[in-house]
């Protein structure tokens, strides 16, 4: 599930590059914004790739996945002490 991880990562960086321009960057990405931008795609034709050739074993990752919203919807309920704030994030 590398592939999932560093799509996640490379997005990260790219969205906060955009939200939050004047952060301070203890570490520049080389060849910002074109590095990040080709691993994203390239992770993401494995990905793609991945869910063509081994579909059940796709859906079964994906479930797993799926299976861990209520345990994070539960916990920033918890951790927000029941207010429902909306943080932006799922």
């Amino acid at each position: 599930h590398v592939p999932e991880v560093g799509i996640t990562v490379s997005d990260a960086v790219i969205s906060l590059r955009i939200k939050r321009p004047s952060a301070e960057r203890p570490f520049r990405v080389p060849g910002y914004p074109f590095t990040p931008v080709i691993f994203v795609l390239a992770a993401a034709a494995i990905v793609l790739n991945t869910m063509i050739e081994k579909p059940r074993q796709s859906a079964i990752g994906i479930g797993m996945v799926l299976l861990g919203v209520p345990a994070f919807l539960a916990w920033r309920s918890r951790r927000d002490g029941g207010r429902g704030e909306q943080t932006g994030a799922l």
